[in-house]
């Protein structure tokens, strides 16, 4: 799903449940002022993409796969509506040139999955995507409208429509039973539930020392494309885990949701179940934590290990690292030292000697949690995940204090952290900083 009007991405906001990304259009001197944004949920159904696309030069918004696509409207998606299908198979005279409405099924041929797709506020009308020939499988569907200010929403139906894919069999190599692949009670309800968009949401949790017991509480906050105000928040649908469903109580959501919702989407971990519910309520056993070493040392070996320990009771990082002036892959391993270091005064019930180490460890932890090292973790905005800044080291050869000669990502404009993201790859900076 994509429009060529939309260039730079960056994520706009987060929280415990969500991430929001947000596309921008007027870069690299275009003029176009066309925006995206969309907010990816943890147990949502959908995906959701909030376009504003302007201008007569402007493409709307186009879907385009590798594998045919067979699309087909549902006019507004009543009952009774009867589909106007972009069938390939006819001849090229009779084929449906545009099918016009607000929800619509998208069949991929290849993976045999029916995506359901819904626009909103109004209908739409979209080309329909033919093969250029027998030898071809790519198809595009696109908005026939250059300008699009709306919503669209998608989510799967069915991941094996047909049965007729390799992954729609089970062990026995016979197709699966209906009820583990969908029904049209999930399709009902994707349809039900299709104006009700998810914006992020919370984590409450409480810990029962007793039970050695976890109550843990997703909070959900949604909005209705419906109502004309947005911030009264409303029941939406989600898709719960098998490992989900076990750690729920008897009923698979909270008190006043639908829990009868048959079918679901399919996944490597087991039928993802629909629930109707504004929070999940989860309850988990905690793990035994050892803190130690569960092995008991003869008198032998504790003789040896004491007076090793006694020898490195006073043991510290050099100034570089007491600073964070470095890369956090050898600063873990540091740290990882002294640790071991408290764990085994711990033990030997050295005291004094464990509360030093604890006390240095937990100085020096702070400062990457934290984020005042020098060269403070970041998120990669081009790539994901964590990363470390990139530290430009210097000692001036040992005659001063250990120090970052760029930036960081707080310098001027934000440009401190060395070839971080798109370009050159800086080996030994990007990743680790460190071989």
């Amino acid at each position: 799903l994509s429009s060529s009007s939309l260039e730079k991405r960056s994520i706009s906001r987060f929280d415990p449940l969500s991430v929001s990304i947000e596309w921008k259009g007027g870069e690299g001197g275009s003029s176009s002022s066309s925006s995206a944004t969309t907010t990816l949920v943890q147990g949502d159904p959908y995906v959701t993409l909030n376009l504003d696309i302007e201008g007569e030069e402007e493409e709307g918004f186009s879907i385009s796969s590798e594998q045919t696509l067979i699309l087909a409207s549902r006019g507004d998606g009543s009952l009774g509506s009867k589909p106007v299908v972009c069938d390939p198979n006819k001849d090229k005279s009779k084929r449906q040139r545009t099918v016009t409405g607000s929800v619509f099924d998208i069949y991929a041929s290849g993976t045999d999955e029916t995506w359901r797709l819904y626009t909103f506020p109004s209908e739409v009308e979209l080309e329909c995507p033919y093969p250029k020939d027998v030898n071809h499988t790519a198809t595009q569907i696109k908005l026939t409208n250059s300008e699009f200010k709306g919503v669209i929403r998608m989510a799967v139906v069915s991941n094996c429509t047909t049965g007729v894919a390799k992954h729609c069999h089970g062990p026995s190599g016979l197709p699966l039973p209906e009820d583990q692949v969908s029904t049209p009670s999930f399709a009902a309800a994707l349809d039900a539930y299709s104006s009700v968009v998810l914006k992020g949401g919370n984590v409450d949790y409480d810990i029962d020392n007793e039970t050695n017991t976890l109550s843990l509480r997703l909070i959900y906050e949604s909005y209705s494309l419906n109502k004309e105000s947005s911030s009264e928040s409303v029941v939406p649908l989600l898709l719960a885990l098998p490992h989900h469903i076990a750690a729920m109580s008897s009923q698979y959501s909270t008190e006043g949701n639908n829990n009868n919702i048959a079918g679901g989407h399919r996944s490597m971990l087991g039928m993802q179940v629909p629930i109707a519910a504004t929070s999940i309520d989860l309850s988990l056993p905690l793990p035994s934590v050892l803190w130690g070493d569960e092995r008991e040392l003869n008198s032998d070996s504790s003789k040896l290990v004491r007076k090793a320990l006694l020898d490195e009771a006073d043991y510290d990082l050099t100034k570089q690292w007491r600073l964070g002036v470095g890369d956090p892959y050898n600063a873990g391993k540091l740290n990882a030292r002294i640790a071991r270091l408290a764990m085994i005064a711990s033990q030997l019930d050295e005291s004094e000697i464990a509360d030093s180490f604890l006390d240095k460890l937990e100085k020096y932890q702070a400062l990457w949690l934290s984020g005042e090292s020098p060269n403070p973790l970041i998120y990669d905005q081009d790539m994901g995940g964590i990363v470390s800044c990139g530290c430009l080291f210097d000692s001036c050869q040992g005659k001063c204090t250990p120090h970052c000669n760029n930036a960081g990502p707080r310098g001027k404009g934000g440009g401190g952290c060395p070839n971080l993201g798109p370009g050159a790859f800086a080996a030994g900076l990007d990743f680790g900083n460190g071989y």
